[in-house]
Parts: C-alpha cells; sequence; structure tokens
C-alpha cells in the first residue's frame, strides 16, 4: 500500500497497532470517498473498516478462486452446504440485477 511496516507507521503517526489495522482496510476497499470522510474525521474509523473489511475479503477470496483447478473447486464444493451458498448469494444477487435492469417479474409470477 504505502511501504510502512506497521511499526513504522505507529511511529510516524503516534498511532495504534488497531488504528492502523482499521485503516488498512479501509486503504484496501479502494473507496476515496470513504477515505476522505474517514481522514477528514466524518466517518468512524472503526465503523469504516467494519463496513468494508467483509467485501475487501471476499474479493480476495474470489483471487483465491480463480486460482484452484477445476478438482480444488469441486473438493471445495462439495465442503460447503450448496443449498446455503445458493439460497443466501445466488438467488438474491439475481433477484437485485433483475431489479437493477428494471426486469423484476410480477410476485405472482415469481411464485411460480
Amino acid at each position: 500500500m504505502c511501504g510502512f511496516t506497521i511499526e513504522q507507521a505507529i511511529a510516524c503517526t503516534g498511532s495504534t497497532a488497531q488504528y492502523i489495522d482499521w485503516m488498512k482496510w479501509i486503504m484496501a476497499a479502494n473507496d476515496p470517498a470513504l477515505l476522505h470522510q474517514v481522514i477528514h474525521g466524518h466517518a468512524d474509523i472503526f465503523d469504516a473498516a467494519k463496513q468494508v473489511r467483509p467485501m475487501v475479503e471476499m474479493k480476495a477470496m474470489k483471487a483465491a478462486y480463480k486460482k484452484l483447478t477445476p478438482e480444488q473447486r469441486i473438493a471445495w464444493a462439495a465442503q460447503e452446504n450448496l443449498d446455503v451458498v445458493f439460497d443466501q448469494v445466488i438467488a438474491p444477487a439475481g433477484h437485485d440485477e433483475q431489479r437493477a435492469e428494471g426486469h423484476e417479474r410480477p410476485a405472482v409470477e415469481q411464485a411460480r
């Protein structure tokens, strides 16, 4: 990110390891607006880090998944509860995408 170790960042800023860790998540989110809000005191650093950390972690997981061989992907899928993955991730994402595109089906059609 910026070339400093955590220890160097603490020494240069008079901060704490926890504060530096929170800032690491904000920087990794690559959201200039959020970074601006935190730096200028318009957003709490802890709340901001808590907000972006899951998405940053998911991006890392996605990158790791892409590196798996087909056999490794099958082994991973066999270990997961695929019904939960589908019900909690894939189906809602498809629904949100349809809504964003203005293609949401009427509730009666969805029930079928």
